[in-house]
């Protein structure tokens, strides 16, 4: 990607920070490079099988809430591999 949104993401990427573009049946349409070194590539796989080596969708699962009702909500994930990670869940359309 170029231009503002390549560089956007390029900043992101630098200050470490992951971002996953998930829809409604759970496929990833897009993560960075963060995400990529954190997890592996997974564009196109499902969320919880790709992120959280799991067979249904992780317990703190807040995608269908987040594009119901249009609004941002904060959990704590827990991929199984001794981290903690802080996910903030917004609609983008």
């Amino acid at each position: 990607m170029e231009g503002l949104l390549g560089n956007l993401l390029k900043s992101i990427d630098m200050l470490g920070l992951g971002v996953v573009i998930i829809g409604e049946n759970h496929v990833i349409r897009f993560h960075n490079r963060t995400i990529a070194n954190w997890f592996g590539a997974s564009n196109g796989n499902i969320c919880y099988e790709a992120l959280a080596q799991r067979d249904t969708p992780c317990r703190t699962c807040n995608l269908l809430k987040v594009i119901r009702e249009e609004k941002v909500l904060h959990t704590k994930h827990f991929p199984g591999d001794g981290r903690i990670m802080q996910v903030s869940s917004t609609p983008f359309v």
